[in-house]
């Protein structure tokens, strides 16, 4: 049992979100491995995720650490 908690502890650390979306304007997509998520509200952004606009799309994201990047 420990050794379960062990290691969904790690799975969350390395896999879990870094941030989030909060706001959005036009579109996009996240590539994220070798599948594209369309951006929506909310979407989590997990480490290693790409970030791919179209023209005149913007998006903020803020991540765990209170950082608002807007692209």
């Amino acid at each position: 049992m420990r050794v379960l908690l062990i290691l969904g502890m790690i799975f969350s650390f390395v896999f879990g979100e870094i941030g989030k979306i909060t706001a959005l304007i036009g579109d996009g997509n996240i590539k994220r491995g070798g599948e594209l998520i369309p951006l929506k509200l909310g979407l989590k952004i997990e480490k290693n995720d790409i970030i791919l606009t179209k023209d005149n799309t913007k998006v903020q994201i803020i991540f765990k650490d209170r950082t608002i990047i807007t692209i």
